[in-house]
């Protein structure tokens, strides 16, 4: 009875088709949810896996299975996906004179410089300092 349901709902037009077909962003589980909420929040932080899982209300090993699963990565991946994506907004809004990018790096917890120039290049295509004399 669902299947058939379902095959008449997707092959019908009504104006919730597009949502039937398209479901959206698969939802995660309450403690992925409530690390990356906290993570958002908070980017600054300097967390630490173990922080992480207490937040979570799992245990360390938990909570990295399920950020593997559900977000493709590990907690700590994650948080520094969302520095580096805090980085770049600074750097765009940022004046090329006031501001160099080893401040704001270090200011979002990336203490290497290398490490840190290599991964915003692998992920925004352009090295920090590009970002950053774009911004005029």
């Amino acid at each position: 009875q669902e299947a058939l349901l379902n095959g008449l709902l997707l092959a019908a037009e009504h104006p919730w088709r597009e949502a039937l077909a398209h479901p959206g962003e698969p939802r995660r589980p309450a403690p992925v949810k409530r690390v990356m909420d906290a993570v958002r929040e908070r980017p600054e932080h300097p967390f630490t896996t173990t922080e992480l899982a207490v937040l979570a209300r799992v245990s360390v090993r938990r909570l990295q299975e399920s950020f593997r699963e559900y977000v493709g990565m590990s907690p700590m991946a994650y948080v520094r996906e969302v520095r580096l994506d805090r980085v770049r907004e600074e750097l765009r809004a940022a004046a090329p004179d006031g501001v160099s990018v080893s401040e704001v790096a270090w200011r979002w917890g990336f203490a290497h410089q290398g490490r840190f120039a290599a991964r915003y290049r692998e992920k925004f295509g352009e090295s920090p300092s590009c970002t950053l004399r774009a911004s005029r």
